[in-house]
């Protein structure tokens, strides 16, 4: 079931990391463009994220490059080449999952698991900032 997210993007980064343990694909590298979308009538905050199998909307904001991690080990980096952040949009939504998520705790440093919904998305329109009589 796909349907349209329409809010305010509060932030926009590029997401990276390298496969690791005894997976069959463990040294190679991923990436996703993550974007934290406020819905207006809610306030819900929807966590959303291109993945790179969606080719064209990925290259639209974001490239893959060479980089090193802060143990000077050659990696793969992503980063944004359009950010997006206090813009309107509407997004198609492909897909919805929630899994688990290891952070660290407000103001100690345990670290606490929590639920994260991760919505997929496969198309973006930039409605624009918000003029001062949208408010």
């Amino acid at each position: 079931m796909t349907f349209v997210l329409e809010g305010t993007i509060n932030g926009m980064r590029a997401v990276s990391g390298e496969v690791t343990g005894n997976k069959k694909n463990a040294g190679s590298f991923w990436h996703f463009v993550s974007m934290e979308v406020c819905d207006p009538r809610f306030g819900q905050v929807y966590s959303c994220q291109i993945r790179t199998n969606e080719k064209d909307l990925f290259g639209k904001f974001a490239k893959i490059g060479p980089g090193t991690d802060k143990d000077g080990k050659k990696v793969e980096v992503a980063s944004l080449t359009q950010d997006l952040s206090g813009h309107n949009v509407k997004l198609l939504v492909k897909s919805a999952s929630a899994g688990e998520r290891v952070i660290a705790g407000k103001g100690t440093a345990e670290e606490e698991s929590i639920l994260q919904v991760r919505v997929y998305i496969g198309g973006v329109i930039d409605l624009g900032q918000p003029k001062t009589d949208d408010f």
